[in-house]
């Protein structure tokens, strides 16, 4: 489902990737060819996202509570931050936060059947 590749892409990525993620940005600010392939990259990320979300709204799976662009701008502003503070708080709090970030998620995209049964955060035995 949309939720579980949140889960997968955003909540359960090691904090190494959240911090190599933050590196790419800043260097984005500073080098022109890594900016143009940041762009890329998020328009791609967003124009994914638009497309899934809209998909699971014209099968009733869910019934989002803003039109589909702002909901998908909501969604990838919150994973950001979501991304920045595994990145920069060594106490973090993954279990809750990814908690939290699925209460938002439901709270936006509206599902219409329950999304899941077990906390959106798996610890990972290892980290890659």
């Amino acid at each position: 489902t949309l939720f579980h590749l949140f889960e997968n892409c955003v909540a359960n990525q090691p904090p190494h990737k959240a911090i190599l993620w933050m590196e790419i940005c800043a260097e984005a600010t500073r080098n022109p060819t890594i900016s143009q392939t940041h762009k890329r990259f998020k328009s791609v990320l967003r124009q994914s996202v638009v497309q899934l979300v809209t998909q699971a709204a014209v099968h009733g799976r869910i019934t989002p509570s803003m039109p589909v662009e702002e909901a998908v701008n909501a969604i990838l502003m919150i994973t950001d931050g979501f991304f920045c503070q595994k990145a920069t708080d060594p106490d973090f709090d993954l279990i809750h936060s990814g908690e939290q970030l699925l209460t938002l998620l439901k709270t936006i995209l509206q599902p219409t059947s329950p999304v899941t049964d077990h906390p959106i955060i798996s610890m990972p035995e290892h980290i890659e």
